[in-house]
């Protein structure tokens, strides 16, 4: 139960630190990724996100078709609201933090170290950038499945010697 409760709480920090982004509007790149972005406002270029036809169609000079994923989805919810979009950047780096907090938790198996390590990374500064730019979320994505990864990999081989 405290492991739990632990785990909402550096969750909950994590959501907190980073709650006032909520009002900011789409900059900086967030205009050419979002706004200006017509490719993600039909769910009909779906398929051409596996394709060649990407970057013709959608404008972008990277590919990423996770991150352009969840702008589908987020436009799909929130049109160009950039509430919806920042809300999804928060939720992003909450779960990262409770992934640090489970993968700590695994490897050191020491609550308070566990804890305090989740603290730190949910509310350290320098994750301000990838949190609060819309456009830098293929940094918190690639930190939720890298994380998730190696949390799965380390139980994985603690249960299957």
């Amino acid at each position: 139960m405290i492991k739990i409760l632990q785990i909402l709480l550096v969750s909950a920090l994590a959501v907190i630190a980073f709650l006032d982004s909520l009002d900011n509007a789409f900059v900086y790149d967030d205009v050419f990724t979002i706004t200006n972005n017509y490719f993600i406002r039909d769910w009909g270029n779906f398929p051409a996100l596996f394709t060649n036809d990407y970057f013709n169609s959608s404008g972008e000079v990277t590919y990423r078709p996770v991150v352009t994923l969840s702008y589908f989805i987020d436009y799909a919810i929130w049109r160009l609201n950039p509430i919806g979009f920042h809300l999804t950047n928060i939720l992003l780096h909450a779960i990262s933090a409770a992934l640090v907090y489970l993968l700590v938790s695994t490897i050191a198996r020491n609550s308070i170290v566990s804890f305090l390590t989740g603290i730190l990374f949910a509310v350290h500064p320098i994750l301000t950038e990838a949190v609060n730019g819309i456009s830098c979320r293929e940094d918190l994505l690639a930190a939720v499945f890298f994380l998730g990864s190696l949390l799965l990999f380390i139980q994985s081989a603690i249960h299957n010697p």
